[in-house]
């Protein structure tokens, strides 16, 4: 496939799980067809292994260590990336947790609301 079909330049996009398996693939599609990234990962050895490797690729990355199951961190975390590097554009939510009860007995943990993009 062509990747001027595709073409992300000048687009941010935020891949949470980013590391490794499919978040790191997607991460990479991303990366190549012209998107500057920015990697979510809790381990920050795996994020800077990450950010090397898609460097080396020469796909702009820069990674976020942060917990995806902590509202606040989240919170901060998306100040952070907004105030300093923009706004994001694509949001790959990929990070999974495992909680093992069924649906209707699950609290809301964390409510983002539009900022009018």
């Amino acid at each position: 496939m062509s990747l001027s079909l595709f073409n992300l330049s000048g687009k941010r996009a935020l891949i949470t799980g980013g590391t490794q398996g499919i978040g790191f693939s997607i991460a990479k599609g991303l990366g190549e067809a012209g998107a500057s990234l920015v990697i979510n990962a809790r381990n920050s050895e795996k994020l800077t292994q990450c950010i090397q490797e898609l460097k080396s690729l020469r796909i702009d990355a820069i990674g976020a260590l942060f917990d995806v199951t902590n509202a606040e961190s989240v919170k901060e975390a998306i100040h952070e990336i907004e105030t300093h590097i923009g706004p994001i554009d694509i949001l790959v939510n990929n990070a999974g947790i495992i909680r093992r009860s069924p649906a209707e007995g699950m609290k809301l943990t964390l409510s983002i609301t539009s900022r009018g993009r």
